[in-house]
Order: C-alpha cells, then structure tokens, then sequence
C-alpha cells in the first residue's frame, strides 16, 4: 500500500498542485454532483457549467477544509457547496421561461422541510456514487469465495443457509465473510472521505 492510498484523499485535495489526487476527486465526485443537478431538472449545458463552478468553489475551500464530524460530515459539506452554488445562480439569472421559473422558485425556497428533503436525495445519490467506485475495488482486492458470501447476502439478499450449502461452508462463515468485506468497503470509503461510518450508511440495499 502506498503512502497516497493510506492518506486520506480530502487531505490530498488540499495541494492544489496535487494533479493525480484531484483527478482521483474528479473522477468520483463530477458524476456525482453532475447527476444531482440533472436530476433536479436542469438541461444537461446548465449543469455542466454548475458542476464547473461548484469545483471552482472547491478548490478554494478544500485547501483548508477540515473534517469534524461533531459538525458535519463531508457529504454534508458538499452538498451545501453544491446548493449554495444553485441558489446563487438563481440569485442571479434573469427568468427566461416558465421552466426557469419554477425552478428558481424551487432553490429561492428557504424552508427547512424542502431542504432536508433535496439534502435527503443528495445523501442516497452520494451513497449510490460511492458504493459505484468502491464495490469494483475491493471485488478486486477479495477471493472469490468470500465475494460470492458478501454478494449474495447482502447485494442479492440470497439465504446464508443456500449460500453455505453452494460453497461447501458454514452458515456463519458466510455471514462472518460477507461482514469482512463489507468493513473493507467502509475502510475503503473512510480513505476517500477521511471518515468511517459507525452505522448502516454505507451498506448496499
């Protein structure tokens, strides 16, 4: 393992000269904040140039971003930034059409409800998102046996006793291996995002 994968990738980002470890966040978080936007209906140009401006805003903050999670968690941090650039776009933009309309409407709406509620929707997409760049990984890094036992109780919700029986193991070995890579998962997670997650946040459903 190499001193970079051991060091977490929101301390890498902090060296804005650092072009391997803001690829790496590229890769993982453009898809990320690009479907978020696309999703809460903006044309496809629109949301390109948002997600630009929202990596703009980032690399003046990540340099001295620093996790706390008696504050907010980094998912947390990003979704602001990302919100908070919409908000000031519709801040700004003239009303061109009733589609516009309705959607300026939508991010000049303050209340608490409609904010958890797109923050909610952000918290399952950024699951999704990493869970994406994360499973291919340590699938990689796994036997297959100890695959088949995580895939098949926890992805495909097959019974551990029919998963034994196929491998020729116990029914608790199953559950024991299936538990071991998900805690991989989880470590793998926590070296993207500096955090580990102490509850069921990031297991696949």
């Amino acid at each position: 393992m190499t001193e970079s994968t051991r060091v977490s990738l929101l301390i890498r980002v902090r060296d804005l000269a650092d072009g391997p470890s803001w690829g790496e966040f590229d890769a993982i978080y453009r898809p990320l904040i690009f479907g978020y936007l696309r999703r809460l209906g903006l044309g496809a140009f629109d949301a390109d140039e948002l997600t630009q401006e929202v990596f703009s805003r980032l690399m003046k903050k990540l340099p001295t971003y620093e996790l706390d999670r008696q504050k907010a968690r980094f998912r947390t941090f990003l979704w602001k930034v990302t919100y908070h650039t919409l908000v000031d776009r519709a801040r700004r933009q003239k009303v061109r059409d009733e589609a516009e309309r309705q959607w300026m409407r939508k991010f000049r709406e303050t209340e608490e409800s409609i904010r958890r509620k797109h923050e909610e929707e952000w918290r399952l997409m950024h699951r999704r998102r990493l869970l994406q760049v994360v499973l291919p990984w340590v699938q990689s890094q796994t036997s297959p046996r100890l695959w088949t036992c995580f895939e098949g109780l926890m992805l495909l919700d097959r019974p551990a006793k029919e998963i034994a029986a196929e491998l020729g193991l116990s029914k608790n070995s199953v559950y024991v291996y299936s538990h071991r890579v998900l805690q991989r998962i989880r470590d793998r997670c926590a070296r993207i995002e500096g955090e580990h997650d102490d509850g069921d946040d990031l297991e696949p459903s």
